[in-house]
């Protein structure tokens, strides 16, 4: 009788946890892609500054960090511009794939947020810094934009959670 109460209650639990997304090999390209599950990162209730969300793709050998925000500001981030990951040891500083404006709905991850302004952006993580991040919480992160920088701290949860984002991809 508790058996199934227990599988009951802890089911939600499980559908909401991290997964890998995506594990396929591209049918044109061959390249062999994994990616995770967008999961919440920063959280605007806590910090009120703005709302993120994190991704790690593996594409072959090449490992990707996604990252949208939904900052509610139009601001544009150029090639090349840095995103920085502050552990409590050390930094590490990413820089975008390429030029991105803000748009509405482009931070969102589903309905909610899709009226707000934000941006979707892509970093290539160099496998050592991956291997550092999946063992070191990240306990705040910081985005030069067009407008300055934009810097959130990630509460514990979060910063566990995108500890399990590198754990799972590789």
């Amino acid at each position: 009788m508790r058996t199934p109460l227990i599988c009951v209650l802890l089911f939600p639990l499980a559908a909401l946890c991290q997964k890998i997304d995506e594990n396929k090999v591209d049918e044109l390209t061959k390249a062999s892609v994994k990616r995770t599950t967008w999961e919440k990162v920063c959280n605007s209730s806590f910090s009120k500054k703005f709302t993120a969300y994190a991704r790690v793709s593996k594409v072959d050998s090449t490992l990707y960090l996604g990252f949208k925000a939904m900052t509610g500001k139009e601001l544009s981030v150029k090639e090349g511009d840095e995103f920085t990951l502050i552990t409590k040891g050390d930094s590490i500083t990413l820089h975008s794939l390429k030029s991105v404006t803000s748009c509405k709905g482009c931070g969102s991850q589903g309905f909610g947020g899709s009226g707000v302004e934000g941006i979707n952006l892509a970093f290539i993580v160099p496998a050592k810094q991956a291997a550092y991040l999946k063992n070191n919480p990240v306990q705040k992160i910081r985005l030069y934009t067009s407008i300055g920088y934009i810097e959130d701290e990630l509460n514990e949860k979060n910063a566990k959670t995108l500890m399990k984002e590198f754990e799972l991809i590789q």
